[in-house]
């Protein structure tokens, strides 16, 4: 049996990702220790990609290789990858990888158009009409029995659009009698690096007991690699939730509060009651000094309600000060918990923030961990629900909040308008004229706007983005 010859082929534009290096390496490591072949690594740099492409593979049948293995470099991938598709023997195979995009779908297709799906179920090969080329591996005998050009895209006429590289190649293979078969095994061991790194289990639609068994995995793998962490708690439902997950672990986690003096007191009541099964750390932040030093947080700045706004424009100084409500919120409800865990040498932070919220959390210094990410607020309050787990009273008044600054100029949501004025009217009766003061201000500007874009007629609006040509125009 002839020994294989495998060039790693790696199209690049110049810069690779962290973690392609280091599954590169170990990939390579790994191929040297368990299995008898030959391997080089080869890449092209360029801007091209099917250019880039088309000069590997001439590479790599000059140097004789009996298979290429197409490693794109914004991939990640096991080391044992290429030993489980060179056991396929077949001329084609290929992982299954994701799109970098939300939602996330598989690159791979059958020929009826339908998407092929990587699930727990899975495995073994499938037959497609075409895949991704980030972790592919090709006998060499496909290229030399398949007509050139073979990585020049097509025109879909009926798309308008152009068809990638991998979907002609693999459309030409299959001509030249090489269908591309698709690795559900292998497919399970790669990810697609973009925002985070994308696999196949962010695609499939699991059970909640599945995510729910998924979340006690991350929360229990990520203190494996820490002595202890934190755990970011509000008193909110995903916290609470949070704090369920962590229970057969509580030896080994903190739930850190920040507590910004400004919660309704049965929330304070009802945070500080986890102290009895859980080591709770309150941390204050002062929000009193923050407003005053910042100004109040809203969803609409105008410039005279800033300070450098009010000095250019010389605005009247009854103006109130405005700010940023996202670095507000950071301030008051995040930084004193991450200043607390560098102070402990903390480091893991596990926080509940879910991809629906749009907020992506990093903090710098520490392993961030989120077990309910792909969770939906229906898997959260079914999780609630089915286990009986406490919620702050508000969630059955008709308010599913926290509620950690009931004086927050922000948040104008109206389920919470309605809830203060029922159930906190001393708390509203304070929140209105501070909610006049902001907004009346947000309201002054925008109605002296209106009137100026009215008379130029400009006062309706439009969904029309400029041509590049018309946004030209306006330059000097």
């Amino acid at each position: 049996m002839t020994m294989p010859r495998i060039a790693v082929c790696v199209p690049t534009k110049g810069i690779v990702r962290g973690w392609f290096a280091s599954s590169l390496a170990e990939l390579v490591a790994y191929a040297a220790a368990h299995q008898p072949m030959a391997l080089t690594v080869m890449m092209q740099e360029g801007s091209i990609i099917h250019v880039n492409r088309e000069i590997l593979v001439n590479r790599a049948l000059d140097w004789q290789a009996t298979h290429v293995l197409f490693v794109d470099d914004d991939m990640t991938f096991s080391p044992r990858v290429l030993t489980l598709m060179l056991d396929r023997k077949q001329p084609v195979v290929a992982c299954n990888s994701t799109m970098r995009v939300l939602p996330i779908k598989f690159a791979a297709a059958r020929i009826d158009g339908s998407r092929i799906a990587v699930s727990d179920a899975s495995t073994g090969v499938e037959e497609a009409d075409y895949a991704g080329f980030g972790v592919s591996l090709i006998e060499t005998r496909v290229f030399q029995r398949t007509p050139k050009p073979w990585f020049l895209p097509t025109y879909l006429p009926e798309q308008q659009a152009y068809a990638s590289e991998d979907v002609a190649f693999y459309r030409r293979g299959r001509a030249a009698g090489f269908p591309v078969l698709i690795d559900h095994d292998a497919s399970k061991l790669i990810g697609h690096c973009g925002e985070h790194t994308y696999t196949w289990r962010q695609a499939e639609t699991p059970t909640a007991d599945t995510k729910v068994a998924r979340a006690r995995q991350a929360i229990e793998s990520a203190l494996q690699r820490h002595s202890r962490g934190a755990v970011l708690f509000s008193g909110g439902k995903e916290s609470v939730v949070l704090a369920a997950l962590c229970d057969n672990v509580r030896d080994k986690v903190e739930l850190v509060w920040c507590n910004t003096g400004a919660m309704f007191p049965h929330m304070e009541r009802f945070v500080r009651a986890y102290s009895e099964r859980y080591k709770l750390v309150e941390r204050r932040s002062d929000q009193a000094a923050r407003f005053r030093s910042a100004g109040l947080p809203s969803r609409i700045i105008p410039i005279v309600n800033t300070p450098l706004g009010r000095v250019q424009l010389k605005a009247h100084s009854n103006k109130p000060n405005l700010a940023d409500w996202t670095r507000c919120c950071s301030e008051l409800r995040l930084l004193p918990a991450i200043e607390y865990t560098h102070e402990q040498r903390i480091s893991l932070l596990i926080h509940g923030q879910r991809a629906q919220d749009q907020v992506f959390p990093a903090f710098l210094g520490a392993e961030v961990c989120g077990p309910l990410w792909d969770w939906t607020e229906a898997d959260v309050l079914g999780y609630i629900h089915e286990r009986a787990i406490l919620l702050p009273e508000q969630y059955a008044q008709g308010y599913a909040d926290s509620g950690e600054c009931w004086n927050c100029t922000s948040e104008i949501n109206p389920a919470r308008f309605k809830w203060m004025a029922t159930y906190q009217p001393e708390y509203y009766a304070r929140l209105q004229p501070v909610m006049a003061a902001v907004y009346g201000a947000v309201f002054d500007e925008l109605g002296a706007a209106t009137a100026a874009l009215q008379v130029a007629g400009f006062a309706n609006g439009t969904d029309k983005v400029p041509s590049p040509a018309e946004a030209e125009g306006c330059n000097v």
